[in-house]
């Protein structure tokens, strides 16, 4: 499932998260989309990163594997509700929104992959 997450500089962490279409239902259909995407970054972490553009996108990995032992990042399941309020640990001072494609292995910590474009 995808999101989209308003992100806020001042707090430097994620505020609030609605879901975002379109919902992919099995992987075939998600790494089709993903893959229509132009500018990827793939970092060793729990996620990628997709950005604007390829400076972009090179200057976030290199951030990210700088601080990949500081900044892990997870996604917490507020509700069962998943249209409610989603929390990330520190992710960085960026005021931007957050594509995230949650991967739910159970109802506990949700683990996820990133997408920013």
């Amino acid at each position: 499932m995808l999101w989209r997450v308003k992100y806020s500089q001042n707090q430097g962490h994620v505020r609030k998260a609605r879901c975002q279409q379109p919902v992919f239902k099995t992987d075939e259909e998600f790494e089709g989309a993903k893959n229509s995407y132009k500018n990827w970054a793939c970092v060793e972490t729990p996620f990628l990163a997709g950005l604007y553009s390829e400076s972009a996108a090179v200057g976030w990995t290199k951030w990210l594997l700088e601080k990949r032992e500081e900044r892990k990042v997870k996604i917490y399941r507020v509700s069962t509700n998943k249209l409610k309020v989603l929390k990330a640990e520190p992710y960085g001072n960026y005021d931007n929104e957050f594509l995230i494609y949650l991967e739910i292995p159970d109802e506990n910590i949700l683990e996820t992959k990133i997408y920013k474009y």
